[in-house]
């Protein structure tokens, strides 16, 4: 990993933050509505940091976010680690890419994660890009797992973002029908980001 491929994702989560997309889904005449809010503490486990054990952390995340963004010798300690994979590197590529693969998806799963034996990953939501293009040469189907950030209904979190490998995580899972997306930015400016033919959100 290069500190600056880790710089450039971690600015590119920055301009996020305080981002909220939301969602209205459908499925065999039932509706279901949710938001996901961007906030700073959740870029840590997006980026697999925790998977870093030669850099042991003990701040808070949001006190982590913001050194990898400001200081240029913490980013080189973190970049330099012997455990990044070419999984873990591909999921930081996947974090600087985060806000357009919100923004393109419309495929939208409801995620049973004990349809997965192979996994432990459990998520109320997970969202797929297909061959979606991540460097100049490099093409991949991506999993967004998106969770509960509260007990508070339709409030949701990017908990784990990486490309397909061998797992499908798809197989099995019900796939509900995007109706219409919005995003409202950190300035309140809110953008229809699609909206489905003859579904009129005001009347739902």
């Amino acid at each position: 990993m290069t500190s600056e491929i880790l710089l450039q994702s971690v600015q590119s989560y920055s301009d996020l933050i305080g981002t909220e997309y939301n969602f209205h889904i459908g499925r065999a005449g039932k509706l279901i509505k949710f938001s996901i809010t961007i906030l700073k503490e959740d870029c840590h486990h997006l980026l697999g940091l925790q998977h870093l054990s030669d850099r042991p952390e003990r701040r808070k995340r949001t006190t982590v976010f913001d050194e990898l963004l400001s200081s240029k010798n913490y980013r080189h300690n973190i970049a330099s680690s012997t455990l990044w994979t070419t999984e873990l590197e591909t999921r930081v590529l996947c974090v600087k890419l985060l806000g357009n693969i919100i923004e393109d998806n419309n495929t939208i799963i409801r995620y049973n994660s004990k349809l997965n034996n192979y996994s432990k990953i459990t998520a109320e939501y997970l969202l797929i890009n297909k061959n979606y293009q991540l460097t100049n040469n490099l093409f991949s189907d991506i999993y967004l797992f998106v969770d509960k950030r509260s007990e508070e209904a339709g409030n949701m979190f990017c908990k784990s973002i990486f490309t397909k490998s061998v797992y499908d995580y798809a197989a099995g899972q019900e796939n509900w029908t995007l109706l219409y997306k919005t995003k409202t930015s950190s300035n309140g400016i809110t953008t229809v980001l699609y909206q489905r033919l003859n579904y009129n959100p005001e009347y739902q």
